[in-house]
């Protein structure tokens, strides 16, 4: 059962993709007896551009300006995103922690921005939230498309190749006397 305020996964086009996140705003049933939601998609760091420098919450999704419909028999499970505000001292009643999402900013495709989230204005859910025991620490990481520590950045991998074929080039130079 589900219902408007709910956050829902949602089964993407693609097989090997995470499944969409989607906060309900409207359910209906069309003339043919199929029954659909529509809402407010929100998206993962991979989902978005930004700069390999970007530094994102554990968990953290973005309040998209996308909104669209899906069928409601694509609905896999059921999830919870919560305001920056409230992710680090409360949490939701019976969901798994990989279930529990962090949002602190708005993505506008059209723009490839981010923008802080000033009001948190979503449909009210029927999720309880309770006070942590002890908050969660604020920890962010690197984006996906970061170098990881053992490995240089092309352009640097590139320039080092360079160097060292000049290297080689001075090495084998004759000189006339």
């Amino acid at each position: 059962m589900y219902r408007v305020g709910d956050y829902v996964y949602v089964e993407p086009a693609e097989p090997k993709l995470q499944p969409h996140i989607i906060c309900i705003e409207r359910l209906w049933q069309d003339d043919t007896g199929e029954q659909w939601l529509y809402g407010c998609w929100f998206y993962r760091p991979n989902e978005t551009f930004h700069l390999a420098t970007r530094k994102f919450l554990e968990k953290e999704v973005f309040k998209s300006d996308f909104y669209n419909k899906a069928p409601v028999n694509k609905i896999v499970g059921k999830c919870v995103v919560m305001f920056v505000k409230e992710y680090f001292k409360l949490h939701p009643e019976g969901f798994r922690a990989e279930d529990v999402y962090v949002c602190e900013s708005r993505y506008s495709a059209k723009a490839k921005a981010f923008k802080k989230i000033k009001m948190w204005t979503t449909p009210p859910g029927a999720v309880r939230f309770v006070p942590r025991d002890v908050p969660l620490p604020v920890v962010r990481v690197a984006s996906m498309f970061a170098p990881k520590p053992d490995e240089k950045p092309p352009a640097e991998e590139e320039a080092a190749g360079e160097e060292q074929e000049s290297k080689v080039a001075d090495k084998d130079a004759v000189v006339d006397k």
